[in-house]
């Protein structure tokens, strides 16, 4: 059985530790019933930031605590209780902003850029009410939209998207993006994702952007109903971090942004990884009885080659020496890299072997630096020496 989370039970009573923070202390009653967990995720949205985590185990009790929710403590509940809702077991709340923000530094480097493009952006927009070509590509260069870039129609920028830039610019929140996507006025190239980026940093105060991983953690939360991002579902996915900031005041669109993102790609990617790789260990175990046949040669040969690959640098550099030119999301280069290479999952971070993070590997910067980051999580190989 899983270890004991949360506070210490005295008969039918949960006593809890004094908390640091002054947010209300909220009692879940503890109902072993299916009905009960179904509604769960509906008491957990309305409750909002009241620091809580609830954390469940298989049937007949459920276990609840109110400490703020951390790595380990949805780990427990994923293991101990695989049936629950999703919704239940992410609380995105101001103990989970306050985590997971300040980790986006750990895998990402674009903070800078990114306050750059916003005083550029500015300055665009006090000057021109609109923004310039060049501010659009850095921005779309940003994003790691550069692979779609051939569809929009960059001779034609200043008559169609120029000016529907400066026509969003005074609409009202819930309307800007139809200005860029609606029918009969959609401009070329340019989709819910990337048009939300756009009005982004022409609005950062109100327009969130919408991608992939912020939706699949809004989505299991249960803050959404779909994992779709299009133009149509863009005013559900504003309305929900607009929930949020509301229940968590003092968090920015971009520190909101940045927690889901770092949420993502340090724990739901590494999970999902390590979930496939177990269902293909459990795959190969049947055919271990045949692989013992192999001959003595054989097997020696295939050691003394993995053992060549001693660094996580020569890892990266065989799985990737003859994929130069190629663009791959992290999540890419994590399949990539556990398919071909053996090498732990939480040691799968190219930009290390990019521009570089705090652990960066000693080819960053050199003619071995085997990725170029160009855009938010998307890396190009790089042509490397060896």
């Amino acid at each position: 059985m899983p270890r004991q989370l949360g506070p210490k039970r005295h008969g039918n009573v949960l006593s809890s530790p004094p908390h640091r923070n002054h947010a209300a202390r909220i009692a879940l009653p503890v109902i072993a019933s299916g009905a009960a967990v179904a509604i769960l995720p509906f008491i957990a949205a309305f409750l909002g930031c009241a620091e809580y985590e609830l954390l469940g185990v298989p049937f007949p009790g459920l276990r609840d605590t109110r400490r703020p929710l951390s790595r380990r403590g949805v780990a427990a509940y994923t293991l101990a209780m695989p049936s629950a809702p999703t919704a239940a077991r992410i609380v995105i709340e101001h103990a989970f902003i306050n985590e997971w923000h300040p980790k986006y530094d750990l895998t990402e480097d674009d903070e800078g850029e990114y306050r750059r493009l916003l005083a550029e952006t500015a300055r665009d927009l006090s000057t021109q009410g609109t923004i310039s070509k060049d501010t659009f590509l850095t921005i779309w260069k940003w994003k790691g939209a550069l692979r779609v870039i051939q569809h929009v129609r960059l001779g034609e920028y200043d008559d169609l998207y120029a000016a529907a830039f400066r026509r969003a610019a005074s609409e009202p929140p819930e309307r800007k993006l139809s200005a860029l996507l609606a029918p009969g006025v959609k401009l070329p190239g340019v989709e819910a994702p990337t048009g939300s980026t756009i009005l982004h940093f022409m609005h950062p105060h109100t327009m969130p952007i919408i991608e992939v991983r912020t939706v699949e953690v809004l989505y299991a939360a249960g803050l959404l109903s779909t994992d779709r991002r299009d133009l149509a579902h863009y005013e559900e996915f504003r309305q929900a971090i607009e929930g949020i900031r509301h229940r968590c005041p003092g968090w920015s669109l971009r520190e909101i942004d940045r927690a889901l993102f770092a949420y993502h790609r340090q724990f739901l990617e590494k999970r999902a990884v390590q979930q496939a790789g177990t269902a293909c260990n459990h795959h190969a175990s049947k055919n271990v009885a045949g692989w013992r046949h192999r001959s003595a040669a054989v097997l020696q040969s295939a050691r003394g080659a993995r053992n060549i690959l001693s660094t996580n640098h020569d890892r990266f550099a065989s799985v990737f020496k003859n994929r130069t030119g190629s663009s791959f999301s992290t999540a890419e280069i994590m399949k990539l890299m556990l398919a071909e290479s053996e090498i732990q999952a939480g040691n799968v971070l190219p930009n290390d072997h990019g521009e570089g993070n705090k652990g960066e590997c000693s080819c960053a910067g050199t003619d071995r630096q085997i990725f170029d980051r160009v855009g938010r999580g998307t890396y190009r190989v790089r042509s490397f020496s060896s």
